[in-house]
């Protein structure tokens, strides 16, 4: 697996905003610039493009000291949608120390379906 360059890490939070049409001009011609040259993260710009809106139940989980994706952000993004978010506290972006709690979130989430169905 290969690591992304400092530069394709530093725009991401910019690329997610571009590709779902939040992103401030500057940023998005920023945007645009890198993915012209960077095959990595035109293709990640693709991906969120298609991520419009979530069909079907959809499990939303959040750690509230996540450093990557802001607490706000996934909010601001769910909220349209009208998906619920379970935020994990003390936690970041991977969940280390929390994987145990995730899995009961994520079984208790499968279950709910498979008992709904």
């Amino acid at each position: 697996m290969t690591s992304k360059s400092s530069a394709c890490v530093a725009i991401e939070p910019d690329l997610i905003a571009a590709a779902t049409g939040e992103a401030v001009a500057s940023a998005a011609s920023r945007v645009q610039s890198h993915i012209a040259g960077c095959a990595t993260c035109r293709n990640d710009y693709t991906h969120y493009r298609a991520v419009e809106t979530v069909v079907g139940e959809t499990l939303v989980v959040h750690g509230d000291e996540d450093d990557v994706v802001t607490l706000s952000d996934v909010l601001g993004w769910a909220r349209p949608q009208q998906l619920p978010v379970t935020v994990l506290p003390g936690t970041g972006h991977f969940f280390h120390g929390y994987l145990p709690k995730l899995q009961q979130v994520v079984t208790r989430f499968c279950a709910s379906i498979v008992d709904a169905g």
